[in-house]
């Protein structure tokens, strides 16, 4: 059985946040699906590797989420919250990532959980 590989889902409302993401979405060589609300996305959260809130809707959210793998929150540099780790937790995110200055981490984590942990085992390389 083939397990097909969805994009990371980004929830988000902000138009300069989300510029930075497609600029991340370009160093990951993957093309992220983007929703404006919460309800719009929610739906899609079950299947997926990564999901990114923005700092503009991680305050909305009461119930965490939850994924297949990662679940982050971003912000842009310099505009971080003092509220924004505990509501980030709330939401349950593990990580949070301030574009542009930690996209290179965020591209190369995103690239690995979507590429490389389902990429088929190379013959012989258990041995």
């Amino acid at each position: 059985m083939t397990v097909k590989i969805l994009p990371p889902v980004v929830v988000t409302g902000s138009r300069l946040l989300r510029h930075q993401l497609r600029l991340l979405e370009q160093r990951c060589g993957l093309d992220f699906d983007y929703c404006d609300r919460l309800p719009q996305a929610r739906r899609f959260a079950a299947r997926r590797e990564t999901i990114i809130l923005g700092h503009d809707v991680v305050p909305l959210v009461r119930q965490p989420w939850t994924c297949r793998g990662l679940v982050w929150a971003a912000t842009l540099a310099g505009l971080d919250s003092p509220r924004l780790p505990a509501l980030a937790h709330r939401a349950g995110a593990t990580s949070i990532v301030a574009l542009p200055t930690g996209a290179s981490v965020a591209a190369e984590t995103i690239w690995r959980t979507h590429v490389e942990l389902h990429r088929p085992p190379t013959p012989g390389a258990h041995r």
